[in-house]
């Protein structure tokens, strides 16, 4: 996968989000990839009671912080997809 273009990438995301159920292609209209070299997040003792608080503070404005870099939360990819699809229920029940 790492060698796979940008637009490779996309197609097969694409295929398979669709393979197992999340999307249907047709309705695929726009991506976009962005890199990021940091993408572990270092816990310290603070962490939780500052995290909480900003997510909190986002949360009073109408902001939902979501996924590995929104709640600064080491998460792997299923975790994320698992998150996302259990808040796409919620926001369309809501």
């Amino acid at each position: 996968i790492s060698k796979l273009s940008e637009d490779d990438l996309v197609q097969r995301c694409v295929f398979d989000l669709e393979k197992i159920g999340i999307i249907e292609s047709r309705f695929f209209k726009k991506s976009k990839i962005r890199t990021f070299s940091h993408s572990y997040v270092i816990y310290d003792l603070g962490h939780r009671e500052r995290t909480d608080s900003l997510i909190d503070y986002y949360k009073s404005h109408g902001i939902i912080c979501h996924g590995r870099f929104g709640k600064f939360e080491y998460q792997n990819s299923d975790v994320v997809v698992a998150d996302s699809m259990e808040l796409a229920r919620q926001l369309n029940n809501g």
